[in-house]
């Protein structure tokens, strides 16, 4: 299973969390707007995305999500 982050920002204890649940059975991917913050950089993989503002940010995030098949988590939903 592989978790995408975003906004992960200077979170790098979140990424250290899900890299330790997930036991080396996936990857954490962290996303931001900035490409060299502490989060992105302590993340598997990462991803420099538009801000939450930008109408570009939801598909990006989704692409993202789609081409690491990551699954959408509880809270995650699409509209219709």
């Amino acid at each position: 299973m592989n978790i995408v982050i975003s906004g992960v920002g200077r979170r790098a204890y979140l990424v250290e969390y899900f890299r330790q649940a997930l036991m080396g059975r996936g990857l954490v991917i962290g996303t931001n707007s900035i490409a060299n913050a502490t989060g992105v950089v302590a993340a598997d993989r990462s991803q420099v995305i538009p801000p939450a503002s930008d109408e570009r940010f939801i598909y990006e995030l989704i692409g993202i999500g789609v081409a690491y098949k990551a699954r959408p988590g509880p809270m995650f939903r699409l509209p219709m």
